[in-house]
């Protein structure tokens, strides 16, 4: 199981990447389109373990907290 952030999206990106190639083999095109769909998916899940992406999602949580705990209080 992976431990840190860039090993969770490593571990992502490595799905995509058999998504892409599992959807690149097919002849189906719906299955093929599926594939692409979820190679879609693990790309987005990666980007979401991006420091970046983890901070900002932390920090607009803080302030959700706040501004409802101001509103419940107030």
């Amino acid at each position: 199981m992976p431990k840190n952030l860039d090993e969770e999206a490593r571990e992502c990106r490595r799905h995509a990447e058999g998504c892409a190639q599992e959807a690149g083999a097919q002849t189906d095109q719906k299955l093929k389109e599926a594939l692409f769909e979820l190679q879609r998916h693990w790309q987005f899940l990666a980007r979401s373990y991006d420091p970046a992406t983890v901070l900002s999602c932390w920090t607009a949580s803080k302030i959700w907290r706040s501004v409802n705990y101001e509103a419940e209080a107030g």
